[in-house]
């Protein structure tokens, strides 16, 4: 029977031939019928009620659930997204089975079938035809394509079933019923027709060598040639997919032999194509060409349809557009089959790069089909790749891959392989940046991408520095991918530090962190605080202060802020303030006595209104400290003594209570009595320290004493190395004067915890004689004071005072070491030469010396740094030895043995002899002991000796 297609059309917006009978109620249906009609009114809490309460087997469950999978996918309002959708046609996929049995209207089934289509199947054909063979976008398609296929049997089966019980009740030639019976014929055609037609769809998706495939494509061809003709209203429709089926088929020459009815149509077809349709015949027939290996036609086909585009087409920039990209696309397959047809490796490279360029220009006009090109792109990607020699577009290829599994469905494991050749084709990626051919947003795109595929890897401190990079290399230009970077950057690193993975890379990271967050264009200012101090860890002191001053004045830390950046500024200006012009200094100095006045107001309010007892103890210690500071610059720096006495105005009990109390009291006793003695007030400066060790417990009282001693220690030290001669002078005098005193005090002390400090009281104050001696400017004074000093160091070894020394000290040897090389040292000065070197020669034997190098601890570090005091005390005994042999009156077997000592110290120790202090020293006294002895020619130095 031939019926006309037109009448058969109106079928497509018939929303049903016979409407159903509406149901009394839910209570009056079957239980299917009950969940079909819950599903098709989505009325899913009912519907999870009813399965639970009848214990729905699976399977059906699953077809139930698919009649609302296929509402939303019809329903526009969903608004679904990509991944959305792709989630509700694999519900649909995996349920119709179970679905179809109670899926019995057909005009409905039409319609769910035209929706899978839009969805679900049209985007991969799409792919696969201006593409090419794809496994993977076939293997996506075929479930879908099928599903489809299935749906529309049922609707042409449903259609049958109501026309043959519908027939089954005419009893006349008159019945209403034959024009129903009518309608519902056209409906079966329709459906029949779409069935055939999507067919096209269902044999691309599947294997060429699959039997089946063949069987399809040949029948859908015989079924349309009925439709072949003007009657039929679809000609060109027909004719088009008649010549597609061909092609797929492999028969390229009767496929251009029909497109070319419609390219051609003079008349002869009705309708007479419209513009579209001579579009599709052109394009797919030069794609006849290329797929047959005709590279000179399809590149005369590939150009006349350019042309016939620009002249032909709408004017309409999206249709100009969408032609010049199928053109491309085209230009592509051209080059691969190019590729793939070379005889010769050059050839081959030649035609490959010209595929690479046409997809390159593609995915730089066209960024929204970036996914589809870089599939295309990969297939041609080596199995292991040098990211170094690969094209940028393989690299971004690669890039867009990975990051396709870091958008995986959460039941879904990403590839670990894939993500870590992404994230090493987007470092490459990133290092060519501001090359020729390299597109900055898609540099910033792999920058941005980069992180997230070490996130992804579990490498958060990688992930976390890749974030970094972004926000210092592009952050400025994408200030909101900056944000992100900088947002997920600090959270990798606080997630680091809470797991305790907080090593050496992970503190120069989280420094790194800081840096960045706080600066331009991020202003993070709320972590200042946090920078500055950790630069103020890192002895950086000058670069904390420049954050301690962004610390906002509303910041819960301001106050410590302000104080910590006083205490930063010292620092700088000790560590730096040798070089530091005298202005430059004198204004640091003012800044942190305008700070500590502030500190002061700002923990005096605080201690005072303080809410707890630890916002009160911090600004006691504050207060105490910063009056500390303050007044050790005024008498240092500042010589104005009175500010000094004015802030240390009643310290020891500002300091009671505080941890470190005893070592806070005995610096602030030292200050006073330091620039008492400056006013003059050398009796103030002595009664002061008596009354405070007589009001302490002579324990408390000698430990005071003793860290006062410590402290001046320190500042004589700390000058001396400084080379600041008249601070050193005054220091020296102040030092004899008060050591003295402290002997006599020591000695009229009636407690005997203070009385057995005596003997060390008498040593320092030896050595604080010995230290002023040494500084005196004239010869034949400093002679007479040195000899002085000596007679108080030998009073120390008689045997009352040996008694005392092992009485002070815990662990004591046979002698006091200390005491015998300040002997050393002075006799050295003397010249007297055969006492100095006996007494270091012993010193050295008996180990007291320490070895070359030494143990300290720098930032948190224990490091190995000089031993200056073996250094001088070797020189000087070996020198000894020289001015003795030089005077003819050292032994020569002591001689020797010196000689080979200074041998062995340079076979050992190479250019390490003498440290930094004495090395030069060390190279004059091998010239004058031991001339044509030669370090350079040794070895390099094994041991440390």
């Amino acid at each position: 029977m031939n019926r006309s297609l037109c009448f058969i059309l109106v079928g497509l917006i018939t929303s049903s031939v016979f409407a159903q009978s509406a149901p009394v109620g839910l209570a009056s249906l079957s239980e299917d019928r009950l969940l079909n009609e819950l599903a098709n009114r989505r009325l899913t809490v009912l519907l999870d009620h009813a399965f639970s309460v009848d214990k729905t087997p699976k399977d059906k469950r699953d077809g139930v659930m698919t009649l609302i999978a296929l509402q939303q996918l019809a329903d526009p309002a969903e608004k679904l997204n990509r991944k959305e959708r792709q989630e509700v046609i694999h519900k649909v996929i995996a349920g119709i089975e179970q679905a179809l049995p109670n899926m019995t209207d057909g005009t409905t089934l039409m319609q769910q079938a035209k929706t899978i289509i839009a969805a679900g199947t049209d985007p991969h054909l799409n792919t696969l035809e201006y593409w090419g063979t794809n496994p993977a976008k076939m293997a996506e398609l075929k479930p879908i394509a099928e599903t489809v296929s299935k749906i529309y049997a049922k609707a042409v089966a449903e259609y049958q079933k109501q026309e043959t019980d519908l027939a089954n009740k005419i009893n006349s030639p008159t019945d209403p019923r034959l024009e129903q019976v009518e309608k519902i014929g056209q409906l079966i055609v329709l459906a029949q027709f779409s069935s055939k037609m999507f067919d096209y769809t269902l044999a691309t998706s599947m294997d060429p060598a699959n039997p089946a495939r063949a069987k399809i494509i040949d029948e859908a061809i015989k079924y349309l040639k009925q439709w072949d003709n003007a009657d039929s209203q679809v000609q060109p429709v027909v004719k088009n997919a008649t010549a597609k089926f061909h092609m797929l088929k492999g028969d390229f020459e009767t496929a251009k032999k029909v497109f070319d009815e419609v390219i051609n149509d003079k008349g002869g077809l009705i309708p007479a194509p419209n513009i579209y349709q001579r579009y599709e015949a052109r394009y797919f027939s030069a794609q006849c060409d290329v797929l047959a290996g005709k590279l000179d036609a399809a590149q005369k086909g590939i150009t006349d349809l350019e042309t016939w585009e620009k002249a032909s087409l709408p004017k309409d920039p999206a249709a100009q557009k969408g032609a010049a990209a199928a053109l491309s696309m085209l230009q592509f397959r051209l080059h691969s089959k190019a590729a793939e047809l070379a005889k010769t490796d050059a050839e081959k490279e030649k035609a490959n790069d010209a595929a690479i360029a046409v997809l390159t220009q593609l995915r730089k006009d066209r960024p929204d089909l970036v996914s589809i090109i870089d599939e295309q792109v990969l297939a041609r990607l080596p199995a292991n790749p040098d990211m170094s020699k690969l094209d940028s577009l393989l690299l971004g290829a690669i890039v867009s891959k990975a990051d396709a599994e870091l958008h995986q469905a959460d039941d879904q494991k990403p590839d670990p392989g894939v993500l870590a050749r992404g994230a090493a084709a987007a470092k490459e990626y990133i290092s060519r940046k501001g090359k020729p051919g390299i597109e900055p947003r898609f540099v910033d795109d792999a920058a941005i991408r980069l992180p997230f595929f070490f996130m992804k890897l579990d490498k958060k401190l990688e992930a976390a520095n890749s974030f970094m990079d972004y926000m210092q290399n592009f952050g400025l230009v994408n200030q909101a991918n900056g944000k992100l970077a900088l947002d997920n950057a600090g959270a990798l690193l606080v997630q680091i530090r809470k797991d305790n993975i907080v090593d050496q890379e992970a503190s120069k990271a989280w420094d790194r962190f800081l840096g960045l967050a706080i600066n331009k264009p991020y202003s993070r200012v709320d972590l200042a605080y946090a920078y500055a101090a950790r630069l103020q860890q890192l002895q950086k002191y000058k670069d904390a202060v420049t954050y301690f001053r962004l610390v906002p004045s509303g910041d819960p830390n301001y106050l410590m802020a302000r104080y910590r950046m006083m205490v930063a500024l010292k620092q700088w200006m000790d560590d730096e303030g040798k070089k530091m012009p005298i202005a430059q200094r004198d204004g640091i100095v003012q800044e942190i006595q305008g700070l500590a006045d502030e500190v002061t107001r700002s923990a005096s309010a605080a201690l005072t209104n303080g809410k707890d007892d630890a916002t009160k103890h911090t600004a006691q210690g504050m207060l105490v400290r910063t009056s500390l500071l303050a007044a050790d610059l005024a008498s240092r720096l500042q010589n104005n003594p009175q500010r000094t006495l004015d802030l240390l105005n009643n310290f020891e009990d500002r300091a009671k209570g505080l941890p470190n109390e005893d070592d806070l009291v005995p610096e602030a006793l030292l200050l006073t009595v330091n620039s008492q003695m400056a006013l003059g007030q050398t009796g103030r400066a002595t009664k002061a320290l008596v009354e405070l060790l007589n009001r302490r417990p002579g324990g408390q009282g000698a430990q005071i004493v003793f860290n006062l001693l410590q402290k001046l220690n320190e500042q004589y030290d700390a000058a001396k190395k400084d080379g600041n001669q008249k601070v050193l002078k005054r220091l020296a005098d102040d030092r004899a004067q008060l050591s003295g005193f402290l002997v006599d005090w020591a000695k009229a002390s009636t407690k005997p915890e203070i009385k057995s400090q005596t003997y060390v009281y008498e040593r320092f104050n030896a050595g604080t004689k010995h230290d002023a001696a040494e500084l005196e400017p004239d010869p034949a004074k400093r002679n007479e004071e040195l000899k002085a000093v000596l007679s108080l160091f030998e009073s120390l070894k008689n045997k009352e005072n040996q008694a005392a020394y092992k009485a002070s000290t815990k662990n004591a040897g046979d002698y006091d070491a200390q005491v015998d090389f300040k002997l050393a040292m002075i006799q050295f000065d003397l010249k007297n030469y055969a006492a100095a070197s006996d007494i270091l020669y012993r010193l050295r034997r008996d180990g007291k010396l320490g070895r070359p190098l030494r143990q300290d601890v720098q930032n948190d570090q224990v490091v190995m740094v000089d031993n200056e005091q073996y250094w001088e005390a070797t020189y000087k005994e070996l020198k000894s030895m020289a001015e003795l042999a030089k005077a003819g009156s050292g032994k020569p077997a002591d001689i020797e043995e010196a000689q080979r000592f200074l041998k062995r110290l340079y076979v050992e120790l190479n250019n390490q002899v003498g440290g930094k202090l004495w090395k030069s020293e060390f190279e004059d006294l091998r010239k004058e002991m031991v001339p044509g002895f030669d370090p350079a020619k040794l070895l390099t130095p094994t041991t440390q000796g």
